[in-house]
């Protein structure tokens, strides 16, 4: 008997949770790239409306995590749930369809096709500016490394250089935008943050001695611990660029959470 009530609480422990606000993971992701839009767009453009405007959204990110985090939500949203559903989908179309766009204009640019100024004389400008930053940041840049060292038969950790690993990585894609700096040296009196021209005067008399790293630029490995693991076999069966490797990950996990999901979490 005791098995059995046992075996029926791990049971009902484990059940999925069916509740409305989920349905808002959708508009939290669009608000998440609504703020790195205006966020980006600010920083490119100087804006600092723009760069408020980003601030707004991602504001309105982290309170609609919260109210996902709140049961009380699902009394709310209870009487919402039929619009809520044909609303996520629209959101998914949209989003995909914006960023296949987004992506095909960004490369067109990089490749130095003329794409019209859609979006005022900066369009270039700003199209350049996303394609860069659909490249490696410092962190896969590192990781990358890390999986090349370990398979080379160095210690990823002692031989984390973000120097070494940009001007591979990143050369062609302004590789001081692709460093994170720290409040130290000759930016120690930068609030809030270090401006390009900064950024690149330390990077190119980094270049001029690569492997003596400057103390401005973070280059410890990045979080978690042992990262470059899951990488290290898929870098050996000679897969060249992480992004693919991330994307089979992401796309294999959301395969497996549609798989998984009961029918009454799914948005179809």
């Amino acid at each position: 008997m005791p098995d059995i009530k046992i075996k029926s609480g791990l049971k009902n422990f484990f059940r999925p949770i069916i509740a409305p606000r989920l349905l808002l993971f959708l508009p939290a992701v669009l608000f998440k790239l609504l703020s790195s839009l205006f966020s980006t767009v600010g920083y490119v453009l100087h804006s600092g409306p723009v760069a408020v405007t980003g601030m707004i959204f991602w504001v309105f990110w982290i309170a609609t995590l919260l109210f996902i985090a709140i049961p009380v939500t699902d009394r709310v949203l209870a009487r919402t749930v039929r619009w809520l559903k044909p609303i996520s989908i629209t959101l998914i179309v949209v989003l995909i369809t914006i960023g296949v766009v987004e992506y095909g204009l960004a490369v067109a640019v990089g490749a130095g096709v003329r794409v019209p100024d859609f979006i005022g004389p900066n369009t270039a400008e700003l199209l350049e500016s996303q394609r860069i930053n659909l490249t490696y940041n410092d962190a896969t840049a590192l990781c990358h490394q890390a999986a090349d060292n370990l398979l080379a038969g160095k210690n990823p950790y002692d031989s984390a250089n973000i120097i070494t690993a940009d001007l591979r990585f990143n050369a062609s894609n302004d590789p001081w935008t692709k460093t994170t700096p720290i409040r130290t040296g000759r930016f120690a009196s930068d609030f809030p943050y270090p401006s390009n021209e900064e950024l690149k005067a330390v990077w190119e008399q980094a270049v001029l001695n690569p492997f003596s790293i400057p103390a401005e630029f973070e280059s410890e490995l990045n979080y978690p611990a042992g990262c470059f693991l899951l990488t290290a076999p898929f870098i050996w069966l000679g897969i060249g660029d992480l992004r693919w490797i991330y994307l089979l990950a992401m796309v294999s996990g959301l395969t497996f959470a549609v798989i998984k999901a009961p029918a009454g979490t799914r948005l179809w």
